[in-house]
């Protein structure tokens, strides 16, 4: 290749890199815009947000690559790496990866463990043991639920908060994702324990969320692939006729499809089998259709 036909590629590669650029400040500054609005639909419904994204509280570093970053958000997606960490968030000290083989083969949790050392989540000790890089973070909640965030961001081009905590409202703790979606306040519960762990007074809190938050739509979300019917269903049928007053619903849970299930296509109860992005999005679906008549 002479040296003026590369020189000419090179000055092409530096136009496309500043088209590059000045695409991802326009989308930047979209997202901005976009939260800002997120936040205004907060305050009009009188609530001012105390605390959000409590990234101290993740596995993955506050100051991790955008590159790697984005790596960690794609295993996510995997129901296996998700059942890997939960079991990781527990192991007391050091622990061999073979000895966490409850969700997937010893090669799986080996290429896990080396893929976690990238991302600096834990780090090698010596042979084959390895430990927390961060051993005070105890669950594995909100990870997940910062995954559950980033869904809304990178799949449904929309603004996201996790871990949000408001002043002066009538129910305790955080309320686990909100995004602007379509113009409308959604609001998702995330549960990573399995079925038979969730009690009633679980969705009786959820309930009352509802209520001071006002949402367009909600999501009780649980990170499983078990049967949603048996345990969690039931328990939305027991509670639905208890509901406090300023709640306007009366509907009884309904199939959606496998095991999602909607109350008043408004409410939706769903598990992460087939794939969490997949049944978010017949959710959003579903509601759009059913609130513009096509239901």
């Amino acid at each position: 290749m002479r040296l003026d036909q590369l020189l000419q590629e090179v000055s092409d590669l530096q136009d496309q890199m500043e088209a590059v650029r000045t695409r991802l400040d326009c989308l930047e500054g979209q997202l901005l815009h976009h939260g800002t609005a997120l936040s205004r639909g907060l305050s009009a419904r009188g609530l001012k947000v105390y605390r959000k994204n409590p990234r101290e509280r993740l596995l993955i570093p506050s100051d991790l690559s955008s590159e790697l970053d984005f790596q960690f958000y794609e295993r996510m997606k995997k129901y296996s790496f998700r059942l890997f960490l939960r079991d990781l968030v527990r192991t007391e000290g050091s622990f061999d990866p073979l000895d966490l083989t409850n969700y997937c083969s010893g090669r799986v949790a080996l290429e896990y463990t080396r893929f976690l050392e990238t991302v600096s989540v834990v780090r090698r000790l010596k042979g084959d043991r390895y430990r927390l890089s961060r051993p005070e973070i105890a669950s594995f909640g909100p990870t997940l639920e910062w995954f559950v965030a980033q869904i809304f961001e990178r799949e449904f081009a929309c603004p996201a908060m996790f871990g949000v905590d408001f002043k002066e409202t009538d129910v305790g703790g955080d309320y686990d994702v909100l995004a602007l979606w379509e113009r409308r306040l959604v609001y998702v519960e995330v549960k990573s324990s399995p079925p038979k762990s969730i009690e009633p007074p679980e969705v009786t809190a959820f309930f009352l969320r509802l209520r001071d938050l006002i949402p367009d739509v909600a999501l009780f979300f649980n990170d499983t692939c078990l049967r949603m019917r048996d345990k969690v269903v039931s328990i939305f049928e027991g509670e639905i006729p208890k509901i406090p007053a300023g709640i306007s619903l009366w509907d009884r849970p309904e199939r959606l499809e496998a095991e999602i299930y909607h109350v008043a296509h408004r409410i939706y109860i769903l598990n992460s089998k087939k794939g969490i992005v997949s049944n978010f999005r017949i959710c959003l679906r579903d509601h759009i259709r059913a609130s513009r008549g096509f239901g």
